[in-house]
């Protein structure tokens, strides 16, 4: 498959969406195989890098505003409806039953995502205070040498040291449990979009 080729079939499988998001997509496509054939590539070979087709589409659909997915599943469903107001009646009367579910719905969705990133807000917390733990040790100690007495003091400094070791130790591996946290947001993310996102993708 030739890069026209490939543009134009992804412009059918996409040509349901938004206008500026196609040619946005067609554009960013077209200048990917320009740049791998810049590099050496055939142009085939620059096309056959960039994977499967079907999955190309399915991934530029999840990558839309959740609110553009739901708005084109409502109007999917509503296309294929055989009487179209018979479909508009029953949705508005279906309101008691499908609203609540939606809601119920959406309530979990950002639950599970505001806990993800308080679980992440957490572990920053207990890491950073070990340093702030660590510099009021300090100053008490400081203090403490002038007011309560060597050992007193001695004993405060001590302490920060042990908070200073315990930050170092815990810093790096916050920063590598947190940083694959906010990638496991975006996945779940994705994948409730990815519910919206039709299983066929138009041929």
């Amino acid at each position: 498959m030739n890069k026209a080729e490939f543009l134009k079939e992804l412009k059918n499988k996409i040509s349901d969406m938004p206008y500026s998001e196609v040619e946005k997509t067609l554009s960013f496509y077209a200048e990917s195989i320009d740049d791998r054939i810049e590099d050496g590539m055939g142009e085939d070979e620059a096309v056959f890098c960039l994977g499967d087709i079907d999955a190309i589409a399915k991934e530029i659909r999840v990558d839309l505003p959740i609110t553009t997915l739901i708005g084109k599943k409502v109007k999917q469903s509503r296309d294929r409806a055989s009487n179209k107001t018979l479909w508009i009646v029953l949705a508005i009367c279906g309101i008691p039953f499908w609203l609540p579910i939606a809601a119920a719905f959406t309530v979990t969705v950002l639950a599970v995502y505001f806990s993800i990133w308080a679980v992440i807000i957490s572990i920053y917390a207990v890491v950073f205070a070990f340093a702030f733990a660590a510099i009021g040790s300090v100053l008490a100690g400081i203090i403490c040498m002038f007011t309560a007495g060597f050992y007193q003091g001695a004993l405060f400094i001590g302490a920060s040291l042990c908070l200073a070791g315990l930050f170092i130790m815990t810093v790096r591996p916050m920063f590598w449990l947190c940083k694959k946290m906010v990638r496991l947001t975006g996945t779940f993310f994705k994948w409730v979009k990815s519910l919206f996102v039709s299983k066929e993708v138009k041929a």
